[in-house]
């Protein structure tokens, strides 16, 4: 008896010791068509906002944001910052907006603004840190 005893103590202790430890990150995702552009550099760089009201001073504290970009209608995406066929698109936020820049990848060539409307895909990430 002591011999079964002595060998299933570690089994007994290693069951009781693990801790089950599940975090949940609560998370929001924003899908939206982005065909406005404006310049304000004579078209070396064009500016589209995105008003997302979920993007508080709290998330913008704590949180995380991350934005995406479809060229194809959403069947796949590609994050930002991104260069996608000469240009360079990147992104800014602000409380309750998104901006997203594209410019030509050499930061020096005038050009037309995107023609194509493209899906922005933005994730709100909260956290408590």
């Amino acid at each position: 008896m002591k011999k079964l005893f002595t060998l299933m103590l570690p089994v007994i202790l290693l069951m009781t010791a693990c801790e089950q430890n599940h975090y949940v990150v609560p998370n929001r995702t924003i899908v939206t068509d982005v065909n406005r552009w404006t310049t304000t550099d004579r078209g070396l760089s064009y500016v589209a906002r995105i008003s997302v009201p979920e993007l508080d001073h709290y998330i913008m504290e704590t949180g995380a944001v991350l934005v995406y970009i479809s060229f194809n209608g959403g069947r796949t995406y590609e994050q930002v910052p991104e260069v996608y066929r000469g240009y360079s698109y990147r992104w800014e936020k602000a409380a309750g907006e998104i901006s997203i820049t594209c410019e030509d990848s050499d930061g020096i060539t005038p050009f037309d603004p995107p023609s194509s409307v493209m899906t922005v895909k933005i994730v709100l990430i909260d956290s408590d840190y």
